[in-house]
């Protein structure tokens, strides 16, 4: 198994398909990725048996990442 130094389910199931070049998704995770507005990112990682759990060193269940790297102000719209 790789050694990961994140804590976050979706970089963990990033560094497992680029440490394993994988193209399509890991047998064992789903991932769904959503955009809010042009400011939010959303994405959900839900690693679903043994296969997942191992691959990316996580329980089984959901994790949810919301990224705002690009919001500097957030209006009313945006907090919501």
């Amino acid at each position: 198994m790789y050694n990961f130094r994140t804590d976050l389910a979706l970089e963990r199931r990033n560094l497992y398909k680029k440490a394993n070049s994988i193209e399509n998704e890991i047998d064992g995770v789903e991932t769904e990725e959503e955009d809010v507005g042009e400011n939010i990112k959303i994405s959900r990682v839900k690693v679903v048996n043994k296969n997942g759990e191992e691959a990316i060193a996580k329980p089984i269940g959901d994790y949810i990442t919301i990224d705002i790297k690009k919001l500097k102000i957030a209006t009313d719209e945006d907090i919501r």
